[in-house]
């Protein structure tokens, strides 16, 4: 929000929009910003950035990410309880979030979704290309080491899973191995990466099937290119 608007001032529109459920930083180029510093006091913004600074606006960037991380996490809070009971309870772990965030930050992934069957992540690049990251611990291991043994999957695919050795990805309904599955069934598994938080959380990166996309998704790169002529 700009200070300087010619209707009504950015602090006004703060005070109008005070019970929105959104963030709002505070653009000025005032050099006396007190009225901004008695802005955040009361809660009516969350950051505040003089114009005139030479990095303003890579402030302004990290300052939209911090909060947007802080607003979605604000509006999780109420899913997260339910979602304990449930195999994700990685979602409340500080190693997780950190795990997370140094995926995107790695391989430039810009958006992701919570997947289940396996329980994990699926991040998209600027690009729109899919990554699946089963997060499975020593219980949900065992438990996909259980179902291959019933369903008469081949000894040394239990023992892995059992071991830890692999964490698996199958190309089924409910995640679990199928005798319907083609191939050797180890190689619908990846050496695990592991994630040392409030428990071992053990992850792979894996191609997203065509199957598993009823479309392609239409990228925030492609919009840029289509609509704004940006390379």
């Amino acid at each position: 929000i700009d200070y300087a608007m010619p209707d009504m001032d950015g602090l006004e529109f703060c005070e109008a929009a005070a019970d929105l459920p959104c963030k709002k930083i505070m653009f000025t180029a005032r050099a006396d910003a007190s009225f901004a510093v008695a802005a955040f006091n009361r809660g009516l913004i969350h950051r505040f950035i003089r114009k005139q600074e030479p990095d303003a606006l890579d402030q302004l960037e990290a300052a939209i990410d911090a909060l947007q991380n802080t607003y979605f996490l604000d509006q999780s809070r109420s899913q997260a309880g339910q979602l304990d009971a449930h195999e994700f309870g990685f979602l409340r772990d500080p190693a997780a979030a950190a795990m997370v965030q140094g995926l995107c930050d790695r391989y430039g992934f810009v958006e992701y979704y919570l997947f289940t069957n396996p329980h994990g992540f699926l991040f998209f690049d600027a690009e729109g290309a899919p990554t699946l990251v089963p997060m499975m611990n020593a219980r949900s291991l065992e438990w996909h080491a259980d179902i291959a043994a019933e369903e008469g999957a081949p000894a040394e695919l239990s023992a892995a899973l059992r071991e830890r050795r692999v964490v698996p990805f199958f190309h089924t309904g409910d995640g679990c191995w199928s005798s319907d599955l083609p191939g050797d069934p180890l190689k619908y598994c990846k050496p695990p990466q592991v994630t040392r938080g409030r428990e071992d959380y053990y992850w792979a990166m894996f191609d997203l099937p065509d199957h598993y996309r009823k479309r392609e998704p239409y990228s925030h790169a492609r919009f840029l290119r289509e609509h704004l002529h940006r390379p």
